[in-house]
């Protein structure tokens, strides 16, 4: 019998979204995590939270005066980060959206879901 680990099952549900120059690393929404905002409008503090990592960010982007050095990703960086920058907020919405759709549409066509 196989054994699979929680990480290899989290990176299988990942997807890029590139926006600006960046790459944002969006972890698919799980069914629980949908239902529970099922009804209402997809905001973008929910949104946020599924973001898991970054790439092309540079700390000339975070802070006046940083070097051009790329900056690791830190969630709460991030998410203070992200909402001074309104040009990124529906992609990366439409970003979290489309994954979770996707996984809905392989789960149907298997006859998983």
């Amino acid at each position: 019998m196989r054994q699979i680990g929680v990480e290899k099952y989290r990176k299988a549900a990942q997807t890029r979204v590139e926006v600006e120059g960046y790459a944002f690393t969006i972890q698919r929404p799980s069914c629980a995590a949908v239902a529970e905002i099922t009804g209402r409008r997809v905001s973008l503090d929910w949104a946020i939270g599924f973001v898991v990592g970054w790439e092309g960010v540079l700390e000339s982007d975070l802070l006046p005066g940083g070097d051009p050095e790329a900056v690791q990703f830190d969630a709460a960086l991030f998410a203070a980060w992200v909402k001074d920058r309104p040009a990124l907020w529906q992609p990366i919405i439409d970003g979290v959206i489309d994954a979770y759709r996707r996984y809905e549409e392989e789960a149907a066509a298997r006859g998983k879901l």
